[in-house]
């Protein structure tokens, strides 16, 4: 379903949602607060996709976007995030608990689903390091989905 969105710039361009940003929009509309679902597991994960998403996220702050940018690649992170934590979990479970990496991608783990409970604030420099957050997790995540692949 191609819609217009807004670049970072402020300019329209066509797109298709990705697979995850479809699955968050259909959480939030279903009224679970963006919540994984169980037919979250049943998508596939998008590389390429997040792999931009990371990189939108790691440069918002060179010059600060308008606030509703920032909204839209959020929940655009929160959705690959959603898509990337129970595989994420899953791998992790399987190590040796105790040991350096387990508790390593716990932590990290632990990390992203409370930065996923917080929310962006309402300052435009707040909600770029919000997004910045979420997208470093987003990065690590997938690394860990390639490996374990």
């Amino acid at each position: 379903m191609a819609q217009p969105i807004t670049d970072m710039s402020g300019g329209l361009m066509e797109t298709t949602k990705p697979a995850s940003e479809q699955a968050f929009s259909r959480t939030r509309e279903e009224g679970t607060g963006g919540a994984p679902r169980a037919d979250l597991d049943a998508l596939p994960i998008d590389a390429a996709t997040i792999r931009a998403s990371v990189e939108r996220a790691a440069t918002v702050t060179a010059v600060l976007p308008q606030y509703q940018d920032l909204v839209t690649l959020a929940q655009l992170l929160r959705g690959h995030l959603h898509l990337l934590l129970p595989d994420a979990q899953a791998d992790t479970d399987r190590l040796n608990r105790g040991t350096a990496l387990w508790h390593q991608r716990q932590t990290t783990i632990d990390r992203t689903r409370r930065t996923l409970a917080e929310g962006m604030g309402h300052g435009l420099l707040s909600a770029a390091m919000h997004v910045q957050e979420l997208g470093r997790a987003c990065g690590f995540l997938l690394s860990w989905h390639g490996e374990s692949r």
